[in-house]
């Protein structure tokens, strides 16, 4: 995937937040799989944990995707090296 430059460079400049918040999306996604047990199917709570667990895991895969075509990016531009 390629960013346009002055997209991509915008975005990479927050590289340290998306990183944190992919971090709280993983903290979040660990509380919310361990409530499961503790909540009854069909109930008011079920429903709301569901949707939370999916408001959860779009935050991974948007903080995530974000962090890494920010490490993509960088690399084309040559900012750093892998090696």
């Amino acid at each position: 995937m390629k960013l346009p430059a002055k997209f991509g460079s915008i975005v990479c400049d927050y590289q340290d937040q998306l990183r944190i918040g992919f971090m709280l999306g993983l903290l979040l996604l660990v509380f919310t799989v361990l409530s499961f047990p503790f909540i009854e199917p069909g109930t008011a709570a079920y429903a709301i944990i569901r949707i939370d667990l999916i408001l959860v895991l779009f935050l991974i895969v948007a903080t995530g995707g974000a962090h890494w075509c920010c490490i993509r990016y960088r690399q084309q531009v040559g900012e750093f090296s892998t090696s």
